[in-house]
């Protein structure tokens, strides 16, 4: 996902990138043996990107338990008012973002990101679950090359079809 926002901080300093058109940033020279907090964050581009009526109907078949989101991340994407439950509540939310009435959701950002292996319990309940968001590297060795990857889903969209650029 490119123009993301990536931020890494240690109690002394704070360094940031933005990610690349392909999702890339890199930190390099970091000194060793300091623990690194990684956040990222995306706030850019319509809210409405990637946010339909489709999703709107996905989320209430999941609500009504006819169809279940298919995939831990849906859970959250679904969830925009942050509150740890799928309700009509979010349907509300995510209904006023396609029609343009509102410019952000309220209980999340317009991304999310999650540490790509970082593995669920129980996949079927996610939202009850601790994320490591931020992400924490402990004591770095002066020879690593640490690759840390992310998922990024975007708030209101279960269905997948957010431009990644926008």
């Amino acid at each position: 996902i490119g123009g993301v926002v990536v931020t890494l901080t240690t109690p002394d300093t704070t360094l940031t990138d933005t990610t690349s058109s392909d999702g890339f940033y890199a930190f390099e020279n970091l000194p060793s043996g300091a623990t690194y907090s990684l956040s990222l964050s995306k706030n850019s581009g319509s809210l409405s990107n990637g946010v339909s009526t489709s999703d709107i109907i996905r989320i209430r078949k999941n609500i009504l338990s006819i169809e279940s989101l298919d995939g831990p991340y849906k859970f959250f994407a679904a969830d925009v008012n942050g509150s740890g439950d799928i309700t009509t509540t979010d349907i509300i939310h995510i209904s006023r973002a396609v029609l343009a009435l509102i410019t952000n959701f309220p209980g999340t950002e317009s991304w999310q990101f999650f540490p790509e292996d970082f593995v669920f319990a129980n996949p079927q309940d996610p939202l009850s679950e601790i994320i490591p968001i931020p992400y924490v590297i402990e004591n770095l060795a002066s020879d690593d090359i640490t690759d840390i990857s992310f998922i990024g889903i975007k708030s209101g969209d279960v269905n997948n079809s957010a431009d990644t650029q926008n």
